[in-house]
């Protein structure tokens, strides 16, 4: 799974399983710009990023990473060994 967040810090997402439930979410404060004759802050009014995911049944929620670079969240989670296919001898 992938998101884009681009300009949010690494130190400000987070990932939680529970369940059967991924929940991301992340928050980005402005940046403070300078005017002629004062500050103008936009850090009191974060942007917040808030999402909930159903996960399928099958997955390996002990084995789940999570790597945020260049502005994409990439999230896996593996199959669950028990639940991969495998052949059954006939005999």
């Amino acid at each position: 799974m992938e998101l884009e967040l681009p300009g949010y810090d690494k130190g400000k997402i987070s990932v939680v399983r529970d369940g059967d439930s991924l929940f991301v979410e992340a928050v980005k404060c402005g940046k403070e710009k300078e005017g002629r004759r004062y500050v103008v802050s936009d850090s009191l009014y974060p942007e917040k990023l808030s999402r909930e995911y159903l996960l399928p049944k099958g997955l390996d929620g002990e084995r789940a990473e999570a790597e945020y670079s260049e502005g994409i969240l990439r999230i896996r989670i593996p199959k669950s060994e028990d639940k991969l296919s495998r052949r059954i001898a006939v005999k």
